[in-house]
């Protein structure tokens, strides 16, 4: 066990909890956002908790496509949510963002190895991390 995972391990335990109880306790609009934005910290958590006890490069694959999957529809909810305290009705920016990330997600699951995720290096003898190529930058720096 290394600190890697435990740091995963206790962000997805948060995210799940505070999933649980928006689930329960959430009545509005903004609490389901919210509860959907926790699912995807919990689903990120997961995926890097993966990365961090894979043992082979295909197997830090899948854990870093779970965890893009979590971390590629984060921005779009903090966005929203954002949109929603301040009051801001603009649809057309809202819906690119999160077709955005739609898009990136179907890149990171149906493309092959190497085209997005797939550069690996092995870091401090522990984990496999992706090295950033041109896919993952441009998605990564996308958002900027």
């Amino acid at each position: 066990m290394n600190i890697f995972l435990i740091a995963n391990l206790l962000t997805s335990a948060t995210g799940l909890i505070l999933t649980i109880i928006l689930l329960v306790y959430g009545r509005t609009t903004l609490h389901r956002l919210w509860m959907l934005l926790n699912l995807f910290v919990f689903i990120w958590g997961v995926g890097t908790s993966l990365v961090a006890v894979a043992p082979t490069t295909s197997k830090a694959w899948l854990g870093w496509k779970i965890a893009c999957t979590g971390g590629l529809f984060l921005p779009p909810l903090f966005y929203h949510i954002t949109n929603i305290f301040v009051g801001l009705k603009n649809k057309i920016i809202l819906f690119l963002v999160y077709f955005q990330a739609f898009l990136f997600f179907l890149l990171v699951w149906f493309t092959k190895e190497g085209v997005i995720l797939g550069n690996w290096q092995l870091l401090f003898n522990s984990f496999f991390y992706n090295r950033a190529n041109f896919g993952y930058a441009f998605g990564t720096f996308n958002w900027v």
